[in-house]
């Protein structure tokens, strides 16, 4: 059943709203999950002892493995430290990811019909629960996903870097 949401009506069209910037930041965090994992099986193909490189179902695993194989390829201190930016940059964006991909969405609107995502998401560190909230506002929104194209456009050329220096 499609679903008309009219322009007069400022709350259905902010939901509409968020729901596709909502959805292009989780297509950047699954572009830059994407480019880790296939970078660490880059290093995973080119070691000597490849079942000794775990490839762990959960992203932020992945990325830890990573992290930690980067030195064993060789790379330049110049490129280390490109690389080493390029994951710090992207990790500082990557907080909003757990509210983007598994909050639950309300929307606020101000007197001027701007609107405002306020996601309520469980997190989960150090063996326990947390309820937390995250609230950005349309500008922030939109700052947010030029931030977070940026990183993963910087991530992917590092990364590709690595492993272009793998393959030769």
């Amino acid at each position: 059943m499609e679903q008309v949401i009219s322009k007069s009506d400022p709350y259905n069209l902010a939901r509409q709203q968020i729901a596709c910037w909502r959805g292009n930041c989780v297509d950047f965090y699954a572009r830059g999950e994407r480019v880790i994992g296939q970078s660490l099986l880059a290093i995973r193909s080119a070691s000597k002892l490849p079942e000794s490189i775990k490839l762990p179902h959960l992203a932020g695993q992945r990325v830890a493995i990573f992290q930690a194989q980067l030195v064993s390829i060789g790379l330049s201190e110049k490129a280390l430290n490109a690389v080493g930016r390029a994951l710090t940059e992207w990790f500082q964006l990557d907080e909003a990811r757990t509210y983007l991909a598994h909050g639950v969405l309300d929307v606020a609107l101000d007197s001027h019909a701007k609107w405002f995502a306020i996601f309520d998401a469980n997190v989960f560190r150090a063996n326990e629960v947390k309820a937390q909230r995250w609230t950005i506002s349309a500008g922030e929104a939109q700052q947010h996903l030029e931030n977070l194209e940026t990183a993963w456009k910087n991530l992917s050329a590092q990364l590709g870097q690595v492993r272009k220096a793998i393959a030769s």
